[in-house]
């Protein structure tokens, strides 16, 4: 016997067939395409959530520096006290944003560097913080204060006199938010002391000077290349 030839509905049952596993494979596809787009948007909306609520530790200057004479328990004991001021740098650490920040570890200090400062010092090692706190800082709320000593000898007082020298506040703090995610915060503050012209002459220059008890501090911003936030 000979096979007989495929009739009209063999034809559309094949034909129906292959359209089927076409609009499944495209399902399929659209599916996944769908599931990413979701997965995406859905990545985005929480770090944008993320973003929105995390907290943004800051570090500012707190007060004009001063300065603390005949201290021998600050000072070396070879080094006469006529010759070493001893000045107390104070900054206020806060929090912008809309939920608290704990601070893991730092790293801040107060140096003599020559004036303009170098862009490239190393920020100071970190370690686990002695005077801010480790339990949680609101944001909007009185920032905490922090102090470090730096001393300085006649010569670089007097470059700090002459412009060629400054003290310089910076450092690098490490914390966490309520999303435990980690984040650095870093800074650098210049503070001046130049010397200001006690008499003018006719002839447009000055005669004398303010030495140091007569001059006063200015602070200004380090070079952006100590500022950072991750």
């Amino acid at each position: 016997m000979t096979a007989s030839a495929p009739s009209i509905t063999d034809w559309l049952l094949v034909a129906l067939t292959g359209l089927y596993f076409v609009a499944t494979a495209i399902y399929v596809c659209v599916t996944a395409s769908t599931l990413k787009q979701i997965k995406r948007q859905a990545d985005i909306a929480e770090r944008a959530l993320t973003h929105l609520e995390r907290p943004w530790v800051l570090v500012e200057p707190a007060n004009e520096p001063t300065g603390i004479a005949n201290t021998p328990e600050e000072l070396d004991s070879n080094t006469p006290l006529d010759e070493t001021v001893l000045i107390t740098v104070q900054f206020e650490v806060r929090v912008r944003g809309r939920s608290p920040a704990w601070i893991l570890t730092d790293g801040i200090a107060a140096v003599w560097v020559p004036f303009p400062p170098p862009k490239n010092r190393a920020f100071p090692p970190q370690h686990e913080t002695e005077d801010l706190p480790t339990t949680a800082i609101l944001p909007r709320k009185r920032g905490h204060e922090g102090m470090r000593l730096v001393k300085l000898d006649p010569e670089q007082r007097q470059a700090i006199l002459e412009s060629r020298g400054a003290v310089m506040l910076y450092g690098l703090i490490r914390y966490r938010d309520s999303f435990e995610n980690i984040h650095e915060t870093s800074f650098c503050s210049l503070y001046l002391r130049p010397s200001l012209p006690t008499q003018w002459t006719p002839h447009g220059d000055y005669e004398g000077a303010t030495g140091w008890d007569q001059s006063e501090w200015t602070l200004i911003d380090g070079p952006r290349e100590y500022f950072r936030q991750t």
